[in-house]
């Protein structure tokens, strides 16, 4: 960092702060002053990313998710960072791999987010379900998967899901939906909130393919 910029944004100083909270604090102050101000800390964000405390890796990923260019060095990193053993650190990575990921499409990015769809925690499945939606890819690997967590054993991925193919689905789809809309239990289970979801879905899949 240059000393015009440790000047201009001193926040920038208190990212090698010895003390957790003041780093946090910092990272969070650089988010708020804007995207000027979150530049020049690249380097030192990617370098947070492995910080012992759980919040500073949490909150440089959100940070770095802000950015509007989608640079290597930061999807490597972040990519990384989806192995992090805290469950919240790693959904922290995928949304800012999602937000990154909005105008380029990385296959490695694509192919970790499949990956963790699978994960043993229901909260990251969910997120990486979600991103990938949200990326509103009509790529058959996408859409095979967000059919297959239809079925996941945690009702919150389904629904998930569910909306994943409102915006993604076609009219193949439109039987497994009309499923969660008439009761017909999935897993045995039936819920009037993911029977909402699943009308939903099922009227913006119909309409955008008459």
């Amino acid at each position: 960092m240059r000393p015009d910029e440790i000047k201009k944004f001193p926040e920038l100083k208190a990212l090698n702060d010895s003390n957790p909270e003041v780093v946090l604090k910092a990272i969070r102050n650089l988010g708020s002053t804007g995207l000027e101000a979150v530049y020049p800390a690249i380097g030192i964000l990617i370098d947070l990313l492995d910080h012992p405390h759980i919040r500073v890796r949490q909150q440089a990923a959100l940070t770095l998710g802000r950015l509007e260019q989608a640079e290597p060095r930061i999807i490597e990193a972040l990519l990384d960072t989806t192995f992090d053993r805290d469950s919240s650190v790693k959904r922290s990575a995928i949304g800012a791999l999602g937000q990154l990921s909005q105008q380029e499409r990385d296959p490695d990015v694509i192919e970790r987010l499949l990956e963790l769809t699978f994960d043993k925690d229901e909260r990251v499945r969910e997120k990486a379900a979600s991103t990938l939606a949200s990326l509103e890819m009509r790529d058959n690997l996408v859409i095979n998967r967000l059919t297959e967590l239809l079925r996941d054993r945690d009702i919150t991925v389904r629904g998930t899901a569910i909306d994943g193919l409102a915006k993604v689905g076609n009219r193949t789809h439109l039987p497994l939906l009309k499923k969660f809309i008439t009761e017909e239990p999935v897993l045995d289970i039936y819920d009037s909130d993911l029977a909402v979801k699943a009308k939903n879905a099922f009227e913006q899949v119909a309409n955008r393919n008459p």
